[in-house]
């Protein structure tokens, strides 16, 4: 029997020495910065509210959890017994690390946000025009704080490397072999509590997207609350099971089901022109009542009747391809209806005999896309069943020359019934990059009016350049709006979403929302401007139809739901139209407006 319990015990210290060997622990300093990286906000709040349970067990399990995967990480750098390979390998994760670190500062700092698959779609589909705006308005302002920072962690990194033998002899001197042995078996037991407190999370990696598209809502907070890796790799989960689920997307596409156009509609050679914006601020519009003349030819078609403002519709996202793929998809964000089970409703417009034109402004290049969003546009598949025309510059160019080389490709064209489909730089990022030369209207000395105790020269002159881009935006809506001037064309425009420029805080960019800002936030954000232009001769054609969208003006509507409107104006018969949905049918019901964020737009 001695013999067995002899047998069991060396197993037992078998086991127990490959999963903790004593050169585990000589990775201390390694095992301390990387907890400290990947979970900055759990270690600063666990000692600050350590004596609030409530706050201080749910950082103590997010910090489990990073210790646990740096146990992970230290157990592969002590497998090799080189020590230049070890120092490789450890220098790698370090990499990691701090990368993760500076990703998570950078997008606290300046937009409020934490690592989520949001900041990663931003990531991946930034080309170098916009890298290079990001910099110039975000970076730059703070790079000697980056770099400060930088070069103190990488001095703690090999201080604490470099000296970690001298300091364990040290404090040996001060702690004896049994206090160091309880702190060895606490940090054990928390290495295996992390990977206890994990196993509900790492379920993500068995669910395909609907699942977990719904375990995000279901779970949704802050982002705040979760350690970095865990965002990191719910992110990349989310994004890679996305693109999966692309390619199903693209299958369903190809097998829907016949749609029937209008003999009238098309006897009438109608133009539907549909003009996606960016980064519009309603309230800097005049149509919504902002002081400055920013919007003067919308204005001026107001005043003629020409133009329809829409007073309440939202958008579901301050991200512009998290939009695409809603808006362009027959899906309905709010009934909980994904981007990826809708059909693409141009498609439906080409089935029923339309031709469809693709002008994009803002979606260009090669950057490294998503295929969430972006690449809807540039799937082969989708061009092929759908597209007459597509016109996308290589590198971003002013809209007004945009707009003057895509109207040339179309000039000769004489379908009859036509979707044209516009996608402007509007008012994105760096704002002086929408202004073209001589296009500016508005300096600092037109906002000296703005007194809060934030409010400076260097920010009143970002106002004035946004909404000199507002004002740059208005006229490519005028130049819209003249080539369709004598023909049969209604130009349905809204903005992907809002912005924030010093309106209500000292805060410019897409930041996160605080609790006492909610209201502000939705409407920078979320409450975008959308309007209907209508030609004399639509005006005269169609009666019924000016009636019904002026009607809809001040019903509750949200972007999502835009193609079902684009369906009724152009009288398409189809299984996939919702009269329900199509803001300016009669049939149209309402629902309570749910955001990307997990935040409902209106009260129950």
């Amino acid at each position: 029997m001695s013999k067995v319990s002899t047998s069991i015990t060396r197993g037992l210290k078998a086991i127990f020495y490959f999963f903790f060997p004593q050169s585990l622990f000589q990775e201390w300093p390694f095992i301390c910065l990387f907890c400290i990286l990947s979970a900055p906000f759990q270690v600063y709040f666990i000692f600050r509210a350590i004596f609030l349970p409530e706050v201080w067990f749910s950082n103590f399990k997010e910090l489990t959890i990073v210790l646990f995967y740096a146990y992970i990480f230290a157990r592969i750098i002590v497998v090799f017994k080189s020590r230049i390979v070890r120092n490789i390998v450890r220098s790698i994760f370090y990499i990691f690390a701090l990368i993760q670190f500076a990703i998570l500062i950078v997008a606290f700092s300046q937009f409020g946000m934490s690592i989520s698959p949001e900041l990663f779609t931003i990531i991946l589909q930034t080309d170098p025009h916009e890298i290079q705006g990001f910099c110039e308005t975000f970076i730059n302002p703070i790079f000697i704080y980056l770099v400060s920072a930088a070069i103190a962690i990488l001095s703690v990194i090999f201080a604490f490397e470099h000296f970690k033998d001298s300091i364990i002899h040290g404090v040996k001197k001060f702690i004896s072999e049994k206090i160091i042995i309880a702190i060895k078996s606490i940090v054990i037991i928390c290495i295996i509590i992390g990977f206890i407190f994990n196993l509900s999370f790492l379920k993500i990696l068995c669910m395909d997207y609907a699942d977990i598209h719904k375990w995000r809502f279901d779970n949704k907070n802050n982002g705040f609350n979760n350690n970095v890796i865990n965002c990191t790799i719910f992110s990349i989960v989310f994004i890679g099971k996305g693109n999966s689920e692309y390619k199903h997307w693209e299958e369903f596409q190809t097998q829907l089901k016949d749609s029937q156009g209008s003999e009238k509609i098309e006897s009438d050679s109608l133009n539907i022109v549909f003009v996606l914006g960016e980064s519009f601020i309603r309230s800097h519009s005049q149509l919504y009542g902002y002081k400055h003349p920013t919007t003067t030819n919308q204005q001026s078609e107001s005043a003629y009747n020409n133009i329809v403002v829409f007073k309440d519709i939202s958008t579901i996202a301050k991200i512009t391809d998290i939009v695409i793929g809603n808006v362009f998809s027959l899906n309905n964000v709010s009934l909980k209806e994904t981007w990826h089970s809708a059909p693409f409703f141009p498609i439906i417009m080409k089935k029923a005999g339309w031709d469809i034109y693709h002008y994009d402004n803002n979606v260009v290049g090669t950057s490294f896309f998503n295929k969430l969003a972006g690449s809807m546009f540039k799937s082969k598949i989708i061009s092929d069943l759908c597209f007459s025309d597509v016109y996308i510059p290589q590198n971003k160019i002013a809209d007004n020359d945009f707009l003057c080389n895509a109207f040339g490709r179309s000039q000769n064209v004489n379908s009859k019934n036509k979707l044209t489909i516009i996608h402007l730089f509007g008012q994105h990022v760096p704002f002086k990059g929408a202004v073209p030369e001589g296009w500016e209207r508005f300096g600092v000395e037109d906002y000296r009016y703005r007194k809060e105790p934030w409010m400076d020269d260097e920010r009143r002159q970002m106002i004035a350049d946004y909404d000199n881009a507002t004002f740059a935006n208005d006229s490519v809506m005028g130049m819209i709006y003249n080539h369709f001037r004598d023909k049969n064309a209604v130009v349905v425009y809204v903005s992907d979403h809002g912005e924030e420029v010093y309106d209500y805080r000292d805060s410019m960019g897409r930041k996160n929302r605080t609790d006492n800002t909610m209201e502000q936030y939705i409407e920078s954000f979320f409450m975008v401007p959308a309007t209907v232009w209508m030609s004399p001769k639509f005006n005269e054609l169609y009666p019924g139809k000016v009636d019904a969208i002026k009607k809809a003006a001040s019903r509750r509507g949200s972007i999502d739901d835009i193609g079902h409107f684009i369906l009724g104006l152009a009288e398409v018969s189809s299984p996939y139209y919702r009269p329900e949905r199509d803001i300016a049918s009669e049939s149209y019901r309402p629902v309570r407006r749910l955001t990307i964020e997990g935040f409902y737009i209106d009260p129950e």
